[in-house]
């Protein structure tokens, strides 16, 4: 649905991991998650307008 409205979209999977991994920051696949978010965000996220 995202996409079909021009949304930028991004599937991450962890096969591995256990449920609700990201809430164990001592997890490799935390930290992962984390990066993986704050790269989709950097890249994704409206520019601020002065005006707005």
């Amino acid at each position: 649905m995202l996409r079909r409205k021009g949304k930028a979209v991004k599937v991450l999977e962890f096969p591995d991991a256990i449920h609700a991994f990201y809430c164990f920051p001592e997890l490799p696949d935390s930290g992962r998650l984390v990066e993986e978010i704050r790269a989709f965000i950097g890249t994704n996220a409206p520019t601020h307008h002065p005006d707005a």
